[in-house]
């Protein structure tokens, strides 16, 4: 009997004797409130100095949106987080674009290639003047790399070259060399022409550019 009294001393949830571990597992445990509502976890009562009260949770009514209705769900950031506004995409950029817009020196270009004037190309070589083309320009960029066709192209060699030339390329046999003509000759140097239909020369070649019948 003693120990049946200490062993209900311990499922007495008002005795200093409670075993909450035993009170778990056993099935005589008896409530002090047996009409005491269940709850499932402790946020829904609240301690105050007056008593307990429980807390009602109301359900939430969630209305579904039409198909057709937008969204109002807007997320919010901070400060920090917000998004940083994007720059306008710039059009893109070629030698084509470009050409429409040149001003200075190089409209004379632009004015030449619209109106269809030959233009006569002074080039050079490492030590001076090497001869000139003259054709019709088809493009052009800020570098003076120019592109030209129906070309006459005119330049002086020297007859005796000290270094031996490398010879033709294999790979080229199919391709048609244009004719070379000799002009003129001295004793020492000969003027040479030829013919070429599209002709794409780098700036830095260009001495200067000349308009025919500007």
């Amino acid at each position: 009997m003693p120990n049946d009294k200490k062993s209900d001393r311990s499922l007495d949830l008002t005795s200093s004797e409670f075993d909450a571990y035993k009170a778990l597992y056993s099935r005589n445990v008896q409530l002090p409130c047996p009409n005491a509502p269940i709850l499932d976890n402790l946020t829904k009562f609240v301690k105050t100095d007056e008593g307990i009260t429980f807390k009602k949770f109301s359900k939430v009514n969630v209305q579904k949106a039409e198909e057709n209705e937008p969204s109002t769900s807007i997320k919010r950031f901070q400060p920090h987080q917000e998004p940083v506004p994007g720059k306008a995409k710039r059009a893109a950029k070629n030698v084509l674009t470009r050409m429409n817009t040149v001003k200075g020196p190089l409209a004379m270009l632009q004015k030449c290639m619209d109106k269809n004037i030959r233009i006569k190309v002074l080039t050079r070589n490492m030590s001076g003047i090497r001869g000139y083309c003259s054709g019709y320009l088809v493009a052009f960029d800020k570098h003076f790399n120019i592109a030209l066709q129906d070309v006459t192209e005119v330049w002086t060699r020297r007859k005796h070259i000290k270094s031996p030339a490398l010879g033709p390329a294999d790979d080229v046999d199919d391709i048609p060399q244009p004719r070379v003509r000799i002009r003129s000759s001295t004793s020492k140097t000969e003027e040479c022409e030829r013919f070429i239909s599209k002709l794409m020369m780098r700036g830095e070649h260009v001495v200067v550019v000349i308009a025919k019948d500007y």
